[in-house]
């Protein structure tokens, strides 16, 4: 379940279709005091009252909903384990110094600029999309802009999502003045329109040598993303690589043509291994889905990825949403390179390969950018699977972090106390935390966060409910 709201949202389909009552009613019942009480700053008065209206709302729902939570899976499938890792990954200087720069200058900060909140909202969304574009790689934003950008329609339809952030009455990111000592004097919306960060790369690399752009040391998750792929294709393991993002998708397939080619500079680190792999022939050593896939073509693909005598396909490019049913136990890790608004999104990545039909551990990567509007997108998502165990599970689950409020997401993560790394039983888990210490960090299981006691009140408290 995605948010609260949406489970007020299927009541019109269940057995009882008037048990919560209107929309409305709902909210003022059950999401507010509930969200009130959910996030990790709430008072104990707020709490209390979140603890009765979880009651109440459970026992509501307990005659017609049945809910069986992850570890499920476990007991009534015969499935072998899963290791779900989340990746904290730091951003390269480069990226930092744009990252820096737009946050400082450009941002916009998505406040209201009328009664709907209309244009707050699209201002946030062009924020994200663009900031995500810094952190994925710098060479993003050397793409066409002009051509149709299917990436800000995605962010876009995350519509229930993104209208549950409060957006405040003003600018929470205010872009600076324009300085005397400014060399052009431009505004900054001239310089959003003039490429503002040639500049900042120009300082870097050289711009007109058009090969910075295939150097994937810009990028932290790009780094850790080669080796993951490295170490599974020279251990005999197909992989599956999901973004919800069809640029991302563009990106990893362009370094895979200049890994073809002989063009790309490998991020050098200790212990490096030389590329096993230099054979990169979309169809036979990749496959890539997305939502421009046709139907009959998504059956082919797969049933070729899945063929046992197949060796030479070991990586599958995967769009996040577009994935969504099909089977791939043929792999048995995947990377969920950017992380979804909707937890539900990135589940089912997971489900790809952790289900019926697969015969060995699935390990999962989820990279997160550390310092980024992604992470505390993420911690959204483990907020939101937090509210489902509270309300479906009856689990006692402490929040670690919540944000509706706009301004949240144009500041760091820097109070967040990260789990200490776990004993990683996956060894190549394990090799790079070894080997990227620079790059990673943080690392945690991702269903460590979820775990929980149920939670009873005493006969007392149900009567005050």
């Amino acid at each position: 379940m995605a948010s609260l709201l949406q489970l007020g949202g299927v009541r019109c389909i269940t057995l009882r279709p008037n048990l919560l009552g209107s929309k409305e009613e709902f909210h003022n019942k059950f999401v507010k005091p509930i969200d009130a009480g959910s996030n990790a700053h709430a008072t104990p008065c707020n709490v209390k009252r979140m603890k009765w209206r979880l009651y109440v709302l459970q026992d509501m729902l307990d005659s017609c909903i049945q809910w069986l939570d992850h570890t499920s899976l476990k007991t009534l499938l015969p499935l072998p384990s899963k290791m779900e890792y989340v990746i904290l990954i730091k951003m390269s200087p480069l990226q930092a110094k744009m990252y820096d720069f737009y946050n400082k200058n450009l941002a916009k900060g998505g406040y209201k600029k009328s009664a709907t909140g209309r244009p707050g909202r699209s201002a946030f969304l062009q924020d994200l999309h663009n900031l995500r574009r810094v952190w994925t790689h710098p060479m993003m934003l050397a793409t066409n802009t002009s051509e149709k950008d299917e990436d800000l329609q995605a962010e876009c339809d995350e519509d229930e999502e993104i209208d549950e952030l409060d957006y405040p009455e003003e600018a929470v990111c205010k872009p600076a003045s324009p300085s005397d000592d400014s060399p052009d004097g431009l505004t900054q919306k001239d310089k959003m329109q003039l490429d503002w960060w040639k500049e900042i790369v120009a300082a870097s690399v050289d711009i007109k040598d058009k090969t910075w752009k295939n150097c994937p040391e810009y990028s932290g998750k790009m780094v850790i993303l080669l080796n993951v792929m490295q170490d599974c294709f020279t251990n005999g393991e197909k992989l599956l690589i999901f973004s919800q993002s069809l640029r991302t998708l563009n990106l990893i397939e362009n370094f895979l043509d200049l890994i073809e080619k002989g063009d790309l500079t490998m991020p050098s680190y200790e212990n490096a291994k030389p590329l096993q792999f230099t054979n990169w022939t979309p169809d036979l050593d990749y496959l890539r889905l997305d939502g421009n896939t046709p139907a009959n073509t998504r059956e082919r693909l797969c049933k070729f990825f899945n063929d046992e005598e197949n060796d030479r396909c070991r990586l599958f490019l995967v769009s996040t949403r577009a994935g969504i049913g099909i089977n791939l136990v043929a792999a048995n890790r995947a990377v969920i390179f950017d992380a979804s608004w909707n937890p539900s999104h990135d589940a089912q990545a997971t489900a790809r390969i952790y289900r019926m039909g697969q015969t060995k551990t699935s390990y999962i990567y989820r990279f997160v950018t550390q310092g980024s509007m992604e992470e505390k997108i993420y911690w959204r998502q483990v907020f939101k699977l937090i509210l489902s165990a509270r309300v479906l599970e009856e689990k006692t689950i402490t929040p670690t972090f919540d944000t509706t409020n706009i301004a949240d997401f144009y500041e760091s993560c820097a109070d967040v106390e990260y789990l200490n790394t776990p004993i990683v039983e996956d060894k190549l888990m394990a090799g790079l935390i070894a080997q990227h210490k620079n790059w990673i960090s943080a690392v945690f299981l991702h269903d460590s966060l979820l775990d929980g006691e149920k939670e009873e009140l005493t006969e007392e408290e149900k009567k005050d409910a």
